[in-house]
């Protein structure tokens, strides 16, 4: 880890900067550290991808871990330190896919009335702004710009098995500057000024969710199991995550009519693949309560009213039926054609048995050789 003092307001603190690389080593020597490089063989780097899925790590954190080991060795063997790289041919193993819950915006609402005025304005910026609660503590004061309307993801709190650490967010991607509706920004006001922060200047380096005088980062731990639990439980959903939050804004961004490119940005993802795996489900959603609106403006609610009857066949088929009254056969060169079975059909825009022919003249040229007979 990369230590950095701080002062501030005469008082030292000493925050630990994620080195994710150092951190993805770390992972992959509790596997295969304990072994000579020309030891290391492909069966045991696969054994190792196991491992992390059956451990909960997902396939995408999995992966990750293993194009640095691939990378470690792919430098071993251009130094002729080893003849083959044993990582090729191994691959992440698919681990059960959990199905996100979707969030509706009244859900959101109520899980922010539970976890009480201190913490409300942290689940709001979950449900609104898709933040991972990662980045909700790592907010700062002055990361919030109320004259613009924003909000900057410049860094995360994460625990990985000890102190809270500071460091960027999940990838490059995750640093980006969000707009805000009025009412996350009336939230932040309102945090803000409970906590007696009004000069935004003074008190730019607070944390928004910290701990004691805010100078350091809050605990995402503690959050989850004091607040978060009992809040989720009070409004029957006791399974859902606080990463659910994040899908729930996806869904309400497509409603809103926001297009991949622009989910993607306001996630933070580095790949457009990912966001339009959560887009899609976001998209099926949206479509099936646009549904349920239409049902509601168009749909039948008085049971006595006549329901019109669907015909038996499609329309094109019923359109290629004969006339009533005209017989198969086309007529004879110079021949005059009989509109006799055919209804009104001499007169200026009268129409036919087929409503698909509304004049004399397509009346005529129904019948093969009679254009130009008056």
């Amino acid at each position: 880890m990369i230590r950095k003092r701080i002062a501030s307001n005469g008082v030292r603190y000493d925050v630990r900067l994620r080195d994710p690389r150092k951190l993805t080593i770390s992972r992959a020597n509790q596997h295969i550290g304990g072994r000579s490089l020309e030891a290391v063989t492909t069966a045991h780097v696969q054994e190792m991808m196991s491992k992390l899925i059956i451990s909960g790590l997902s396939p995408t954190a999995s992966a990750s871990i293993l194009r640095v080991v691939r990378a470690c060795f792919n430098e071993a063997v251009r130094r002729e330190m080893l003849t083959r790289n044993p990582c090729r041919g191994v691959r992440v193993a698919k681990g059960e896919t959990r199905p996100h819950a979707t969030v509706a915006p009244d859900v959101v609402d109520s899980l922010a009335d539970e976890v009480g005025p201190e913490w409300r304005a942290a689940v709001l910026l979950g449900g609104i702004a898709g933040l991972r609660i990662g980045e909700v503590f790592g907010l700062k004061v002055r990361d919030i710009d109320f004259a613009r309307r924003t909000i900057s993801v410049e860094r995360q709190a994460q625990e990985n098995g000890g102190p809270v650490q500071i460091g960027p967010p999940k990838t490059a991607a995750g640093i980006r500057t969000l707009a805000l509706p009025d009412q996350m920004l009336d939230e932040l006001a309102e945090h803000l000024q409970r906590r007696s922060w009004s000069n935004v200047d003074a008190d730019a380096d607070r944390f928004l969710f910290g701990t004691g005088d805010a100078l350091s980062p809050g605990i995402p731990s503690n959050f989850r199991h004091r607040i978060w639990d009992p809040a989720r439980r009070s409004v029957g959903l006791p399974t859902l995550r606080f990463h659910d939050l994040r899908h729930g804004a996806v869904t309400m961004l497509v409603a809103a009519g926001a297009d991949p490119k622009t989910v993607q940005n306001r996630l933070g993802h580095a790949s457009l693949s990912v966001t339009l795996g959560i887009y899609a489900k976001a998209t099926t959603a949206a479509d099936r309560a646009a549904a349920d609106h239409l049902q509601e403006l168009f749909g039948t609610t008085d049971p006595t009213a006549e329901v019109r009857p669907r015909p038996d066949r499609p329309r094109h088929v019923r359109a290629m039926e004969p006339i009533s009254g005209a017989t198969d056969d086309p007529p004879k060169s110079g021949e005059t054609p009989d509109f006799s079975g055919v209804s009104e059909c001499s007169g200026g825009g009268a129409r036919t048995h087929d409503p698909l022919i509304n004049s004399q003249l397509l009346c005529q040229l129904s019948y093969p050789g009679s254009a130009g007979t008056s």
